[in-house]
């Protein structure tokens, strides 16, 4: 990773530093995620033209929104998630992807030991090479996905895979997408 991106990333995380602290000031039950992975984008999957792999590693905050609701078995609760995703290409690029993810997520609270979650969202993304058909190295992306949190004590097993589409979001000329499947395995703390 060059030093730009060394910053890029330790200033989002320094952003993320006071959201952390007001949350645990007051209170609201939440979790702090290291999550790895990877994923491949799929060619002839939308207008999906060139298959890039990547190695990605995701910071994530988690706070709650809401108490639990939904009564009865689909005793569900709601967070907002704010992630900080590094996806390194390493095929058939050498350059890392960097992205600010707000995500909601519908946690399914009904088993103690299994707690299966839906998430959508997306942010910001910048590219730090020039992807073929791209346009544009400052592109959005949205995802959308399904997991499961295994809590034991204080912690958590986290394994996702997600659906993830990135494109310039029409600023630029050519506009391909990359739509891609992502899977992530992690841990959490819960305060």
């Amino acid at each position: 990773m060059n030093i730009a991106g060394r910053l890029l990333v330790l200033l989002l995380l320094l952003a993320c530093r006071p959201i952390v602290t007001h949350a645990a000031e007051q209170g609201v039950p939440g979790h702090l995620a290291l999550l790895a992975g990877g994923g491949e984008s799929i060619p002839g999957w939308g207008d999906t033209t060139e298959r890039i792999k990547t190695v990605d590693i995701t910071f994530r905050y988690a706070g709650l929104i809401n108490r639990p609701f939904l009564p009865g078995w689909l005793h569900a609760q709601e967070q907002l998630w704010i992630e900080l995703p590094v996806m390194y290409i390493v095929d058939p690029y050498d350059a890392p992807i960097y992205s600010l993810n707000f995500l909601f997520c519908c946690i399914f609270k009904h088993y103690e030991s299994f707690q299966p979650y839906l998430t959508a969202g997306g942010g910001p993304v910048y590219v730090a090479t020039d992807v073929q058909g791209m346009g544009s190295r400052l592109c959005g992306n949205y995802q959308a996905g399904l997991g499961v949190r295994i809590p034991f004590g204080g912690w958590s097993l986290h394994t996702e895979l997600r659906f993830h589409h990135i494109s310039n979001l029409g600023m630029d000329d050519p506009n391909v997408p990359l739509n891609s499947l992502r899977g992530l395995l992690g841990v959490s703390w819960n305060f």
